[in-house]
């Protein structure tokens, strides 16, 4: 009886065993499974994210793609009046300069920046660059020193006090400190700047453009191209009118040819601000373009803003 238990116990016992290795065999095999389906289901889901992400950067570098060619599209006419000397009035740390470089590689540049840390600025992100001259003046109608209002945001300072709509529209240009600057008219630089192919003017000086064109006859004169800068909206005390800007520009033969940017107001897109483009008729004749359809009796001009408070 004693073996015949013991036979059992010993049949049982390997039974069990048998029992045991297979659902930790079969537990195993279930968990390598699922350990597989997770793998496979992470590996998927990578590949989705990053199909994902390769579209999404294929679409943002599409996107900068059509803005960058939208936006040379726009300033094709550098090239159409083979503009290669620019003058940048108002140029801060020198952004207008650069931009036209990208497009005009050998022109040569002449900035004109009160501001001495802008100055400095500027020429440091110049210093590589051939044919580029910079002077630390603001100009004007007259040659002295002169009180300048320098805003927190350096490019809202001015030879004119901000107005309350602007402070209203830009609060963190509001904060005002006064310095003294040197004051130059454009005419005094007349010796000093060679002109190579086409000459366009650039003038960015918040409001007092009209300021810059009376002391710059002789240099206007030369000029293919003027691109200012035109408030619509009272910004600065005493600002000078797309009015006033157009009638100067028509006397030294530039003829308005409209806008190549507007700022809107925020909320309701009211026009602020733009780039006004001026072009000299001699060379929209030499482009085939004829006299201008006011003729000799006069210029067409843009009609005055509204400059109520």
């Amino acid at each position: 009886m004693s073996r015949l238990e013991d036979g059992l116990k010993r049949a049982v016992s390997q039974l069990f065993r048998r029992a045991g290795y297979q659902v930790t065999n079969i537990v195993r095999r279930q968990q390598e499974e699922a350990a597989r389906l997770v793998a496979q289901q992470q590996a998927e889901a990578a590949r989705l994210v990053a199909q994902q992400q390769a579209e999404a950067a294929r679409l943002v570098a599409w996107q900068q793609a059509e803005a960058t060619r939208l936006s040379n599209e726009r300033w094709r006419w550098l090239d159409t009046l083979a503009l290669d000397t620019l003058i940048d009035v108002g140029a801060n740390t020198g952004q207008f300069a650069r931009h036209f470089r990208s497009f005009r590689a050998d022109s040569l540049i002449y900035s004109f920046e009160p501001l001495r840390d802008c100055f400095d600025e500027l020429q440091q992100a110049m210093a590589d660059v051939p044919g580029f001259t910079a002077f630390n003046v603001a100009l004007g109608e007259s040659d002295e020193q002169t009180e300048f209002f320098r805003s927190a945001y350096s490019e809202s300072s001015s030879l004119l006090q901000m107005g309350e709509s602007h402070k209203q529209l830009f609060p963190f240009t509001r904060d005002i400190t006064t310095e003294t600057v040197t004051l130059r008219r454009l005419d005094s630089y007349v010796n000093e700047i060679i002109v190579r192919g086409g000459l366009m003017v650039k003038i960015d000086v918040q409001g007092a453009e009209a300021r810059v064109l009376r002391g710059g006859r002789r240099v206007l004169s030369k000029a293919d191209a003027v691109l200012a800068e035109v408030g619509y909206l009272p910004l600065y005390v005493g600002q000078a009118t797309l009015r006033e800007i157009a009638e100067l520009l028509d006397d030294c033969g530039l003829t308005f040819m409209g806008t190549i940017d507007q700022n809107l107001r925020p909320g309701d897109s009211l026009p602020i601000y733009g780039d006004a483009l001026f072009v000299r008729r001699e060379a929209l004749q030499r482009l085939g373009h004829g006299p201008t359809p006011a003729g000799e009796a006069g210029e067409a001009r843009p009609a005055e803003p509204a400059t109520g408070a």
